[in-house]
């Protein structure tokens, strides 16, 4: 969602759409989609946010497919998120600005060395930069995934090597990235992870921000009186709370809120992807030992 909103529109040379023609305005300022006439939402009348609504490109990266019992597996779940970063600015190839099209068009086919997904990120914010002109957003979602699986398979990975790839990748992505505006990060584990962010200038945890995460309770509520869904609120956060952050215990998963909400009907929406029996974190300064886990 995130994405969609700051993200610059293109077509498939790589030319930005105009207003007219963009879905993502749409979807956030209200208007007819599909034949379907869109109400705007809460964030339309922030005139701060819509600044930035589809002024950046955007590199967004998903780690939750980098999983496995063997260090090769998870490194592999972590060059298919790059590749599918390189995939999404496919255009770029037909670019008359961008310089080494024959490097970028390597990168979204296979990605052959180390080195070459250690600067990947970077390079792709080179070629993008290049294009528009303007600094990129970068977006890690799910990025402590290879940590958990390395620590899980103590036996059959080496977890320094997994931390050393990490720490490479994401200071080449982010603090060693001067065509980098901001980035975002995201994990799925309360833990505390400044072990590979020592040589990291830009890190920092922003309590204030907490409250654009998910759904709160006041919202939650609301949203059932609006819909006139029958559902008990405490109920309600029984199933889909449980995000605790900055000492409250009122923070929802979005995703299974939103099913919920459409299906006029409480199930297990986010069911668990994987069930994590005793993973017992090394390496970080949060004493947790977590005996299930879904995400």
């Amino acid at each position: 969602m995130l994405e969609a909103f700051l993200e610059i529109e293109v077509d498939d040379e790589g030319n930005p759409l105009p207003k007219e023609h963009t879905i993502n305005d749409h979807l956030f300022l209200g208007g007819p989609i599909n034949g379907i006439e869109l109400n705007p939402l809460q964030i339309s009348y922030s005139t701060i946010a819509l600044h930035h609504l589809g002024q950046h490109p955007v590199i967004f990266l998903q780690f939750k497919n980098a999983i496995g019992s063997t260090y090769e597996d998870i490194v592999c779940g972590i060059e298919l998120s790059v590749m599918e970063a390189y995939k999404k600015h496919e255009y770029l190839s037909k670019s008359s600005k961008i310089t080494n099209k024959i490097k970028f068009k390597n990168y979204w086919r296979a990605i052959s060395t180390k080195t070459d997904l250690i600067t990947s990120i970077h390079f792709l914010s080179e070629k993008l930069y290049e294009h528009f002109g303007r600094k990129v957003h970068i977006l890690i979602d799910d990025y402590d995934i290879p940590f958990v699986f390395a620590s899980m398979n103590n036996y059959t990975v080496d977890y320094t090597e997994i931390e050393t790839l990490l720490r490479n990748i994401l200071e080449n992505s982010l603090s060693k990235n001067r065509f980098r505006s901001i980035a975002l990060m995201n994990a799925v584990y309360p833990l505390n992870v400044s072990l590979i962010w020592n040589d990291c200038k830009y890190y920092a945890t922003e309590f204030s921000l907490l409250e654009y995460y998910g759904f709160t309770q006041t919202e939650v509520e609301k949203l059932l009186q609006d819909l006139e869904i029958p559902i008990n609120p405490n109920e309600f956060k029984t199933w889909y709370g449980g995000y605790y952050v900055n000492g409250k215990n009122d923070h929802y998963n979005a995703r299974s809120v939103m099913r919920c909400l459409a299906q006029n009907g409480i199930i297990a929406y986010y069911g668990p992807t994987i069930t994590i029996d005793r993973c017992e974190i090394r390496n970080f300064d949060y004493d947790y030992t977590y005996q299930t886990a879904n995400y």
